[in-house]
């Protein structure tokens, strides 16, 4: 018996984190409210996400629950001491890591030899408002009006949520005049736009960049879209699914992209629910200074979504040892560090704004950011074959 629960106990860890994987990369993927996430609010257990990721935590959680199992339920006084050794040994190891990130990373980025500051908007404006044509300016009058509260003498990023710009910049020089005004000589605006496809029919939901003159400097469009949300997968076949439901099509970008302007930190810009992937965030061939995330969690209401969405993100920033911004409509927005610790924060249903030093990046790049989930893959298939032989010879 204690061999036959031993084995099918520890079969479940590896069969846990591969589907896991599965659950976030097949069929455009979710991998939304992984089992690690659970150790986001502890400063010291998440900085193994530095090293595992995320996924590599949840395996670290459920083997530790197994190895509990096996030792509660099995009398085999060898076996039980084993799986309490085993137990202690996983616990311990989660604490390894925080001995390297434990405490905060406050050194600033520079731009020109002076610290670059970010300007965070939070325009809390409701999702029932957000659309109705009779208030789209007024609701850019709001941010506007916002964004003229606080002043540095330093370069400012001015940051706008995910579709602030209701009006297709492109085509109307009025508005990109008009708040352009909002900028210094060295400061540029970060805001989020539609963007109409210049090849074919449907929309880019879009980071677009703005200097002081007006002039679109670049653009970033989403490249992970949401599936019946802004996109209908197998749309020659499902086309009805969009005839009923009117939506509007949107086209997926070409993949991450790093963005590097006038001497300012590259960014990895990130729109909506683009933050949630794990290894999935940054250009590797080009990896950016830092990720800025976009996005309107408006829809979520006062359900615990964003507080979801925001330790999400926040992992992103152990992972890849790079400070991670994060700007939503509603909240939750803030700063947080290439450790993961957070230094400003506007919380859910706040106005407000946050005029803060962008935190540099990590001088190193992390394991995770080096080598991704192939050790966690690989040691999770590896424990499931020698299972799997064990159970067969016996």
């Amino acid at each position: 018996f204690a061999d036959h629960f031993g084995a099918m106990a520890m079969l479940i860890p590896p069969l846990w984190l591969l589907a896991e994987f599965a659950r976030g990369n097949l069929f455009t993927g979710f991998p939304w409210n992984l089992l690690g996430y659970s150790l986001s609010d502890d400063a010291l257990l998440r900085q193994g996400a530095a090293f595992i990721g995320v996924y590599g935590l949840s395996l670290v959680i459920i083997l530790m629950a197994s190895f509990l199992a096996i030792s509660w339920a099995i009398s085999h006084k060898k076996v039980k001491r084993l799986s309490l050794s085993a137990f202690f040994a996983c616990f311990f190891a989660l604490f390894i890591p925080a001995l390297w990130g434990g405490t905060t990373f406050s050194q600033p980025a520079m731009h020109k030899n002076k610290p670059v500051m970010v300007k965070i908007i939070q325009g809390n404006i409701p999702q029932k408002q957000k659309w109705q044509p009779q208030l789209l300016e007024r609701n850019l009058r709001h941010y506007m009006a916002l964004s003229k509260q606080r002043t540095s003498p330093h370069p400012e990023i001015l940051i706008w949520p995910e579709t602030t710009m209701p009006f297709d910049l492109d085509r109307d020089p009025h508005w990109r005049q008009t708040v352009s005004q909002l900028l210094k000589p060295e400061d540029i605006l970060i805001t989020g736009a539609f963007r109409q496809n210049p090849t074919a029919d449907g929309l880019y939901n879009s980071a677009r960049i703005l200097n002081s003159e007006g002039e679109i400097l670049a653009n970033y469009d989403k490249a992970h879209l949401v599936p019946f949300g802004e996109y209908v997968p197998l749309g020659a076949i499902l086309s009805f699914v969009e005839a009923i439901t009117g939506m509007s099509g949107f086209v997926a970008g070409n993949g991450m992209k790093t963005i590097a302007l006038d001497g300012f930190p590259a960014v990895g810009p990130l729109i909506c629910y683009e933050a949630i992937f794990p290894r999935q965030v940054v250009d590797h061939t080009h990896r950016p200074q830092w990720l800025l995330n976009l996005t309107n969690d408006a829809w979520f209401g006062n359900s615990i979504g964003p507080y979801q969405h925001w330790a999400h993100a926040a992992m992103r920033a152990i992972e890849e040892g790079v400070p991670v911004i994060r700007v939503a409509s509603t909240g939750i927005s803030g700063i947080v560090d290439a450790r993961g610790h957070v230094s400003h924060q506007l919380g859910l249903n706040q106005s407000g704004v946050i005029l803060a030093n962008l935190p540099a990046a990590l001088s190193n790049q992390t394991f995770f950011s080096l080598y991704g989930n192939w050790p966690v893959l690989l040691f999770s298939i590896t424990l499931l074959g020698l299972i799997l032989r064990f159970k067969i010879r016996h």
